[in-house]
Formats: C-alpha cells, structure tokens, sequence
C-alpha cells in the first residue's frame, strides 16, 4: 500500500478490505512514530547515529546544522543532549 493508498481509506473511512485496512493502520502508525523526537545513540566508533536507521552522515545539512529529521529515513531527532554537553543554544527553525 502506498501513503497515497492509505490517505484515501483514511479519508473516505472505509478500507476495500480488513488486510487493507490493517496496511493502513502500519503504515500511520510508522509515519507517526517518526515524528516523536529520539535522541541520536553512539555507535561502536564513537559517531553519532540516527536511533532508527542507524545513518551518521545525513544528520547535518551542506552548512553543517544539525537537521531536525534524519535524512535518510525521516525521524525526528532530539538532540538536547549533544547541545547541553556542547553548551549550544539550539536554533529552533
């Protein structure tokens, strides 16, 4: 099922069938967990790692800012920790 898929059951209510349906309660339930803030975890080497996907290079953008979502798999991240260790002010975009 595609998000395009799952929008339209959502809004008419109404799913073809309870496998469809149910595709559709995953597929919400996965896009609303991403917008819930984890904070970043450090992996084996030392590097900052997305909590879900794992990525450590598409956390910053070209400038070198901290991204508020992963850029690889979309989850928020929550790095009050890094910033309180490093004592920055976040820039709240």
């Amino acid at each position: 099922m595609t998000p395009k898929e799952a929008l339209e059951i959502l809004y008419k209510g109404i799913a073809p069938n309870p496998t469809a349906n149910n595709e559709c309660i995953r597929l919400c339930k996965s896009a609303l967990e991403k917008q819930i803030p984890k904070k970043l975890r450090v992996d084996d080497e030392g590097w900052l790692c997305c909590p879900k996907c794992d990525e450590t290079f598409k956390l910053h953008n070209q400038y070198h800012e901290q991204n508020r979502y992963c850029g690889n798999c979309g989850q928020r991240i929550d790095w009050s920790e890094v910033n309180a260790k490093k004592g920055v002010i976040p820039n709240d975009r």
